[in-house]
């Protein structure tokens, strides 16, 4: 059942794999981060609601990669403030390899998905620093 709930997350979409990439990447950067932390516009909200991102850390949760840190309060406008979890690197070395086996599998189908900086909200790679980052 794990290794299905597993696959059901794995990122098959281009926004995702950018999204997965760019919040692996923050962790690696910050000894706790949010979600957010790995979107460039906060306020720019996603057509399909987003619901999707929580996909992010629970297959990473899952997998044994990152582990709850604590919870704040989101600076997304959508969320309107409301409590979001923080999360932390549990293993550096798993976390490096699902990265690289990320990449490895989605650059020959959607190079554009594979970055190890920012996305934008189509899933497309972006160099520009967020807002909050200024």
């Amino acid at each position: 059942m794990i290794q299905m709930t597993f696959e059901f997350f794995d990122m098959n979409v281009p926004m995702r794999v950018s999204h997965k990439l760019a919040f692996l990447n923050k962790l690696n950067e910050s000894d706790s981060v949010g979600i957010d932390d790995a979107t460039p516009d906060l306020n720019e909200k996603f057509a399909d609601g987003g619901a999707w991102r929580g996909g992010i850390t629970l297959s990473l949760s899952i997998a044994g990669v990152i582990e709850k840190a604590g919870y704040r309060l989101s600076n997304r406008p959508s969320r309107h403030r409301s409590v979001v979890a923080l999360w932390r690197l549990k293993d550096r070395d798993k976390a490096a390899k699902l990265a690289e086996s990320i990449r490895k599998k989605y650059q020959t189908k959607n190079p554009s998905a594979v970055t190890d900086g920012q996305c934008s909200q189509d899933g497309n790679p972006t160099n520009e620093k967020r807002n909050s980052d200024e």
